[in-house]
């Protein structure tokens, strides 16, 4: 009992107890999402790195890929994972990227400006967990940007590697030469690697490292970082654009460089953001639990700074991650002409929403303090935030939680369907003879539970060639198209 008197009077020790309570509930959420790696499977253009039997057929594969996108990192890693059927590890890798980007930014600008460092750990650690439920949450479509070997190196891997680079070239270089040398060529070649994985992440590397240059020029400083980070950026941009695959995604989407183009942009960037709010994003009040978080942080952990550099220092991050948002939309549009983007490509927008209101949170919360200057007040404005943060999370903590259960079934669901087909499969190969599959079943299988808006699809010859089947015809076709449609399959 004296222990237990002791502690409570140690407040910074029983903060610290609560926030290290509070992220282990988070990470046993986090585990249950990454149970579901163990019913992933192929979906959509996955089928398209099928595993290889011989080294032609590895160079058939690899050539298909990288003349058809200048994504050369992106290209690696599907090759290296889908040719060894490692899709397991797609969550685990996303997951564990996230939380190892939002505990790594948090600790950067966060850390220095806690009123006490023995809670930073266990706060940054609460902060990173809750950062990552609240994406999944709130994201569009958190198949795609978790679990989808298609899309989440693209969408989401990028650019919490990019975060990660940028990070990493803001440490102060080494003294001795040889290290100093090294860091300096390997912020180069990551930022190329980095670069090369999307078109947005090597935009926001060339902009970092070309203001950091400009900034480093100004100020007198050492222009080794800078320099070495913006021609990465700079070659990566060159492989995104004028590789052989980059040059013929344009040619086959017949994209063109119009003023018509260009004027209707800003339009599309409007209409984008306010899909995004009205429409897209899930379980919006997610967003107000961030914001009263930020509120608790602001108001309760971090120390006296001055109002107007905190509000100026927001103003400047928030432009930057919707102008991030604004080139996303732009630069999807102009690929596909869809006025409103798919919702795999809406990852950057919903962690530059989550993090915007997180820190207008946190800014907030040292407003009330600066002006809340008498104590009863200020206990009062405690109990108020407390209350009503948990209020919401326990009022919306069933729909989260069946919401991520009826996730988890759904894809539990698709894993026995696309196990079921595959006993099918095994009996269409041991008997070499052409079947007819109907497209409902296919279309649950090979679509996914959230991307069944498509037409159904008819004909997958990648489907048929990951399977290495003889011929495979689906949907509903007479005898006589199911026999023209096998011929041109045999023929392949």
């Amino acid at each position: 009992m004296k222990k237990l008197n002791a502690l409570l009077k140690n407040r910074t020790a029983v903060n610290a107890s609560l926030l290290w309570t509070g992220s282990g509930l988070v990470c046993i959420f986090i585990l249950f999402l990454l149970s579901a790696s163990f019913d992933i499977r192929p979906l959509q253009d996955d089928f398209m790195y099928r595993p290889v039997i011989n080294l032609q057929e590895f160079k058939d594969v690899a050539q298909h890929l990288y003349l058809w996108s200048g994504r050369l990192t992106t290209m690696t890693i599907f090759l290296v994972l889908g040719m060894n059927q490692l899709y397991a590890l797609v969550p685990l890798i996303s997951i564990g990227l996230l939380f190892a980007t939002l505990f790594v930014v948090l600790k950067v600008f966060l850390v220095s400006k806690l009123k006490n460092a023995e809670y930073a750990y266990p706060l940054i650690t609460l902060l990173a967990g809750v950062g990552v439920v609240g994406f999944f949450l709130a994201v569009p479509s958190p198949y795609t940007a978790f679990y989808w070997l298609s899309s989440a190196p693209i969408h989401l891997w990028s650019y919490c590697l990019a975060a990660l680079v940028i990070v990493w070239a803001l440490r102060p270089l080494p003294t001795k030469n040889r290290t100093r040398i090294i860091r300096v060529l390997m912020i180069g070649v990551s930022a190329l690697v980095v670069g090369a994985m999307s078109e947005i992440a090597a935009l926001v590397l060339l902009g970092f490292f070309g203001l950091f240059f400009a900034y480093a020029t100004i100020r007198k400083l050492s222009l080794q970082t800078a320099a070495s980070g913006f021609v990465g950026s700079v070659l990566a941009l060159l492989v995104l654009f004028l590789s052989p695959g980059a040059q013929a995604r344009r040619a086959a989407e017949q994209t063109e460089f119009t003023y018509d183009l260009v004027r209707r942009l800003p339009r599309v960037v409007v209409d984008n953001f306010q899909e995004l709010f009205t429409s897209v994003l899930n379980n919006k009040s997610v967003l107000i639990i961030i914001i009263l978080i930020g509120i608790a942080v602001g108001f309760g952990f971090v120390r006296e700074v001055r109002l107007r550099n905190a509000a100026g220092w927001w103003a400047v991050m928030t432009a930057f991650l919707l102008g991030l948002g604004a080139i996303n939309y732009a630069a999807v549009y102009t690929s596909v002409q869809f006025a409103i983007v798919w919702t795999r490509t809406q990852s950057i927008s919903t962690l530059a929403v989550i993090t915007i209101l997180f820190f207008a949170g946190v800014v907030a919360g040292l407003a009330v303090r600066r002006y809340a200057k008498s104590q009863p007040w200020r206990y009062t404005i405690v109990v108020g935030v407390v209350v009503l943060l948990c209020g919401i999370t326990v009022w919306k903590g069933g729909d989260y939680l069946a919401y991520t259960v009826d996730f988890r079934q759904q894809l539990t669901e698709r894993a026995k369907k696309f196990d079921e087909r595959a006993k099918l499969i095994d009996e269409i190969k041991m008997s070499k003879v052409c079947r007819i599959l109907p497209s409902t079943t296919l279309n649950k299988v090979q679509e996914g539970f959230d991307l069944v808006n498509g037409e159904p699809l008819i004909l997958n010859l990648e489907f048929s060639q990951y399977h290495r089947l003889p011929c495979i015809v689906w949907g509903d076709l007479t005898l006589q198209e199911a026999a023209q449609v096998t011929n041109t399959l045999r023929t392949k």
